[in-house]
């Protein structure tokens, strides 16, 4: 394959009814990527993954305040080590009950300085009690901040797997920088920065980088646990 992850999927959005905020979405989804696995912040081995879902949502929009689905997913998931290589893949299925909100009035993807984002989803697993759950909640939050010359975000996730490894890694630039990328990996995660930048010139840049150059620093802390 190319890249590190590749995913394909289908959904059918309905509303239960003309002009209804409710709404019942089924949807098809196949994902396949690959990524190290570390120890103390040292690179043992990778692993590649592949997982196959069919889930079915309740949803109800809530206009300014978001979306909020309910739903279940029947998913089968395969992973085999690459380096070292073996031959066999270590296959487990799972059916997860969730319930998701979000909300995202952000102004930009690159540097916001106007709004909010809440992304929560809260999984459990009744059959997973043999340690083979797929189950993997995750909540991240942001908030926007700015001043005429000044802006910024404060941020924080927190992210927990029934079993294995939480849906989320640490490690990289604004995200404990100066370690190696997804290097603390964990059950747990929880993390948080401050980020504040001051505008130092008005140049054409991209919305998505901001829209202006700015120069600040980063305040982050975070762990697995």
């Amino acid at each position: 394959g190319i890249g590190d992850k590749r995913d394909i999927g289908v959904q059918f959005w309905q509303p239960l009814g003309p002009g209804s905020k409710w709404y019942v979405a089924p949807s098809l989804q196949y994902g396949a990527s690959s990524g190290d696995i570390f120890s103390s912040g040292r690179r043992l081995a990778r692993n590649s993954y592949n997982v196959s879902s069919a889930s079915i949502v309740l949803g109800r929009e809530l206009g300014n305040w978001g979306d909020l689905q309910a739903g279940v997913r029947r998913q089968s998931a395969g992973t085999r080590a690459v380096v070292p290589e073996q031959d066999f893949t270590t296959k487990t299925f799972d059916t997860t009950q969730f319930v998701r909100y979000r909300v995202d009035t952000l102004d930009s993807l690159g540097f916001p300085s106007r709004g909010v984002l809440l992304d929560a989803s809260l999984e459990r697993s009744p059959s997973g009690a043999d340690g083979a759950s797929l189950a993997r909640s995750s909540i991240i939050g942001m908030a926007a901040v700015h001043t005429d010359n000044w802006a910024g975000h404060l941020y924080g996730e927190w992210a927990h797997a029934q079993s294995g490894a939480a849906p989320l890694s640490l490690g990289g630039f604004l995200r404990l920088s100066g370690t190696p990328a997804d290097s603390i990996q964990g059950r747990t995660i929880v993390f948080t920065r401050l980020v504040l930048a001051r505008r130092v010139a008005d140049l054409s840049l991209p919305l998505t980088l901001g829209g202006t150059l700015r120069a600040g620093f980063s305040l982050e802390t975070g762990g697995g646990f």
